[in-house]
């Protein structure tokens, strides 16, 4: 027995030499892909710069509606495209109250303009912040015969843990943005 206790106390006293040190949360690992882009491809009219890892998928009921699918980062750009006919006004401020529909949940909502006279395309984007459904939506407009509206959505909760994702796909909608042009 005198022997066991002397065994117990040497354990104790030899394994407790080195401090321990918790591990600090963090998030998994995310490997982005290049930013490569393709010119898109369809019968709307209109063209842009396209992800090489987006996917586009059309919607069968209405015309030149369309899902860019970012299926490696679980989210969505949804699009749809209508042609105007002296209603501007009216789809802006769709638009409008679309995106300020999410301000009871958004810590804050900014606007930024959007215009290139030598393409004719103006528009507006709305960025959000907080842990909303949708980080960012915008419309794209040449103000006498096309519209076409955008909303990026994830099917996750939004949280810090994807704001580096949100990030990502917010720079590609940037640039398809930029990229637009009326066919």
């Amino acid at each position: 027995m005198n022997k066991w206790f002397l065994f117990i106390v040497m354990a104790i006293f030899f394994s407790c030499n080195d401090s321990y040190t918790p591990k600090p949360s963090g998030y998994s690992r995310i490997d982005f892909p290049k930013k490569l882009t393709k010119k898109s491809e369809s019968h709307c009219p209109f063209n842009f710069q396209q992800p090489l890892y987006a996917e586009i998928v059309n919607n069968r009921d209405q015309k030149c509606w369309f899902d860019l699918e970012f299926n490696t980062f679980n989210g969505k750009l949804y699009m749809s495209y209508k042609s105007l006919n002296k209603n501007l006004y009216t789809f802006t401020e769709d638009s409008r109250e679309l995106a300020y529909k999410h301000a009871q949940q958004a810590e804050a909502i900014s606007e930024q303009r959007f215009v290139n006279d030598s393409l004719k395309v103006y528009g507006m984007v709305y960025t959000f912040e907080g842990n909303m459904a949708t980080p960012m939506q915008f419309y794209l407009t040449d103000s006498t015969t096309h519209f076409v509206r955008g909303a990026l959505y994830f099917n996750t909760a939004m949280n810090d843990s994807i704001e580096p994702i949100v990030n990502f796909i917010k720079e590609d909608i940037y640039t398809i943005i930029e990229s637009w042009q009326w066919k």
